[in-house]
C-alpha cells in the first residue's frame, strides 16, 4: 500500500508552478467573462424553490381535491405539497 507523503518541492518545480500560475488568471475579455459566469449553471434543480410559486400550485391542487367526493386525508396534503414543489422545480429547470 502506498502512503501519501508530503515532501518539499524542488526549486525547479516551484519555479514552474509560479510560471504557470501567472498564466492562469482567468478570462480577460468581456466575452470570456460572460462565458465563465455561466460555468456553474447546469440544470437549475438545486436552486431554491420559489415559495410563492409552490404555495400557488399547492392551493390549486387542494382546490381541485375539494371537488372530489369524500374527505381529503392528511397524507394527501403531504403528497400535494411534494407535487407542488416538484412541479415548480421542473418548470424552473425548463426555463433555465
Amino acid at each position: 500500500m502506498r502512503r501519501f507523503c508530503r515532501t518539499m518541492k524542488s526549486e525547479r518545480r516551484k519555479t514552474a508552478n509560479a510560471r504557470n500560475a501567472r498564466r492562469s488568471t482567468g478570462p480577460r475579455t468581456a466575452a470570456g467573462k460572460a462565458a465563465s459566469s455561466r460555468n456553474a449553471r447546469s440544470h437549475g434543480l438545486t436552486a431554491p424553490v420559489d415559495r410563492d410559486e409552490v404555495l400557488r400550485r399547492f392551493r390549486k391542487i387542494m382546490n381541485d381535491a375539494e371537488a372530489l367526493p369524500g374527505e381529503t386525508p392528511g397524507m394527501f396534503r403531504v403528497s400535494a405539497l411534494r407535487l407542488a414543489e416538484a412541479e415548480a422545480a421542473l418548470d424552473r429547470a425548463e426555463r433555465a
